[in-house]
């Protein structure tokens, strides 16, 4: 019965967010005092699986986004991160700006424009994920370890990728099988 409802309010979650064209920023937020409150929702996880929380944070960085919407990434990015790590595992989160050039073509020509990205970095040392599975991770309803399905419903990391999309931001994922997942988040600053 629990499951059911969870089920149905993430699916809620998601069709809601599928439903929204564009993200118009609401306000100002820190982005690693976003990240930071998805460790303290997990702090008894954290201590139950007695796990190390390694924070690597460049600068105070501040972007112009939903705040809501990025709590709902932090949550599912993290909550996976403690899920899928052994107990006396490491889950890091860094966070820093990356600057880089980028093409530009307006009516007075081309040029280069250095454009500025929040970077944040989730990464844990779990059981990492094959190929095959990382391949479809972003997929509703996929789950790449049914160990865990009872505790999942395979729409955490869709909401995930939907919410980026409105952010206008960018997910990646670096994992191995036996040796951890690395998910990257960039956003721009405006």
């Amino acid at each position: 019965m629990e499951q059911q409802r969870r089920m149905e309010n993430a699916m809620a979650q998601v069709e809601h967010y599928e439903n929204q064209r564009e993200l118009v920023p609401i306000m100002i937020c820190i982005l690693v005092g976003l990240a930071g409150a998805g460790v303290l929702a997990l702090e008894e996880k954290f201590e139950e699986k007695d796990l190390e929380l390694e924070i690597d944070l460049e600068e105070e960085i501040r972007i112009s986004n939903d705040a809501s919407l990025l709590e709902i990434a932090w949550n599912n990015i993290l909550g996976n991160a403690v899920k899928y790590t052994e107990p006396g595992g490491t889950v890091s989160v860094s966070a820093r700006l990356e600057r880089e050039q980028a093409e530009r073509v307006s009516d007075i020509g081309k040029g280069r424009d250095t454009v500025t990205r929040a970077v944040v970095c989730i990464r844990d040392t779990g059981c990492g994920m094959a190929p095959e599975a990382a391949q479809h991770m972003f997929d509703q309803f996929y789950q790449g370890d049914t160990s865990h399905a009872s505790e999942g419903n395979g729409l955490g990391l869709a909401m995930v990728a939907r919410v980026m999309e409105l952010c206008k931001g960018e997910i990646s994922v670096d994992t191995k099988e036996g040796e951890g997942t690395a998910i990257t988040v960039r956003l721009p600053l405006e």
